[in-house]
């Protein structure tokens, strides 16, 4: 009678596994050196130094007053160029309005924003502790942009703007 050679496979494999002779003790296997860990990236932290120096501001809510924008089309145009440069971070057929994209990478999108506004409008750009986006020419005065909705929309246009503080604080 034939065995079928997956069988003789098996029979072998069997007879071999079940000898009582004890293995013969081979060289210790060499332990592979554990890989040394990549330590994980700091954050970026979206600021750009601009060359006028820290503002003198406290940035205080009695220093800070909803006035006027003056970088309203400067902060608009960058957000556009990151959009236009970089449609993987934004899922651009989900949104929220004109332009109202739902970002997908938030500190990719604000890094990459603070970027394009000092870039392209020469202007000093940071975002802060409560992801606001602060801008300044000089020490004068800064102004604050809130940039997304906390449904992860960008904000565009007037409802953007936060506020105008004088000094600046940063």
């Amino acid at each position: 009678m034939a065995l079928r050679p997956s069988v003789l496979a098996a029979l072998l494999v069997l007879t071999a596994c079940g000898s009582h002779t004890p293995a013969t003790p081979g060289a210790a296997p060499t332990p592979n050196p554990a890989p040394t860990p990549v330590p994980a990236p700091t954050p970026v932290i979206a600021r750009l130094a601009c060359g006028v120096g820290p503002g003198t501001g406290d940035g205080l809510e009695e220093h800070c007053p909803l006035t006027s924008p003056s970088f309203l089309s400067d902060v608009d145009a960058g957000i556009n160029r990151v959009v236009a440069r970089h449609p993987e971070l934004f899922d651009l057929d989900n949104r929220a309005g004109a332009g109202g994209y739902f970002v997908r990478d938030i500190d990719e999108f604000y890094r990459q924003v603070v970027q394009e506004i000092a870039e392209g409008s020469r202007l000093c750009a940071m975002v802060d502790a409560d992801l606001e986006i602060a801008v300044k020419r000089d020490n004068a005065f800064s102004e604050q942009y809130k940039l997304m909705w906390s449904s992860g929309y960008l904000r565009r246009g007037d409802s953007s703007y936060r506020a105008t503080c004088s000094p600046a604080w940063f």
